[in-house]
């Protein structure tokens, strides 16, 4: 294979009708459109990601790698948006046993609770199920760009656990 290899398009997008990097970019690429309450950290890390879909165009597969990255990113999220909470990432060993950190679904079910998105039950669902396939993978699987469907999904998770107030504290927060 040569460096000159690197830089051709992928020739799986002609079967999209995908001609240009700009109609790739126009048609995979999403954007970390963060609201102002989302923090730094996730949204400087979400530009990989963004780097990783864009250089998708030469190897599509790069684009599972962009999905991976976004996981991660979800997962970043969901810690820094409890600590901002009071939840505790650690959960209390038993007598004599050190404290272990919470596992990501128990983390979920309590900002879940606290911020009152039981209706999103699903989504968090879906989201834990794809991170623990791409953590813990039994084969090769190749998503490639069918996974910007669920990049927008946890793109807008992410501004929700951010936007929406604490139940503890907003007396005003309606059940969902």
């Amino acid at each position: 294979m040569s460096a000159q290899s690197y830089f051709e398009p992928d020739p799986i997008l002609f079967f999209e009708g995908i001609r240009s990097k700009e109609e790739f970019i126009n048609a995979y690429l999403v954007k970390g459109n963060f609201g102002q309450s989302v923090p730094r950290d996730v949204k400087e890390s979400f530009k990989t990601a963004e780097y990783l879909m864009a250089h998708s165009f030469f190897y599509t597969p790069m684009y599972d790698e962009a999905f991976r990255k976004v996981l991660g990113i979800h997962e970043m999220a969901v810690k820094l948006r409890c600590k901002e909470l009071g939840i505790e990432l650690l959960k209390r060993g038993k007598a004599g046993k050190k404290d272990q950190p919470k596992n990501l679904g128990t983390l979920h079910n309590e900002l879940m609770k606290r911020l009152n998105l039981e209706i999103f039950r699903y989504t968090f669902d879906k989201v834990l199920e794809y991170r623990n396939e791409k953590a813990h993978p039994e084969k090769h699987a190749f998503g490639g760009t069918l996974y910007k469907m669920h990049i927008e999904m946890i793109v807008k998770f992410i501004n929700l656990i951010f936007e929406t107030t604490d139940s503890k504290t907003d007396p005003d927060q309606k059940e969902l």
